[in-house]
């Protein structure tokens, strides 16, 4: 499922070229820099999969999913 979608884009984003450790506000800075690149149809595909995953689990009484995704 792809239940981390989304941080895994801001992740890519913030950490993409990085050559030190961030400080505390350079990271929250490069997080929100990197939020706003994200853009409105990534977050409905991830909304739209997420609500796939959830009718799957669903529709097995709960049991495992992962191979069905």
């Amino acid at each position: 499922m792809e239940d981390y979608a989304i941080w895994d884009m801001l992740s890519e984003r913030v950490y993409a070229g990085r050559r030190h450790k961030f400080t505390e506000p350079e990271l929250k800075q490069k997080i929100l820099e990197a939020w706003q690149e994200i853009s409105l149809s990534e977050i409905r595909a991830s909304i739209s999969c997420w609500k796939k995953g959830l009718k799957l689990v669903i529709e097995h009484d709960g049991g495992h999913v992962e191979l069905l995704l």
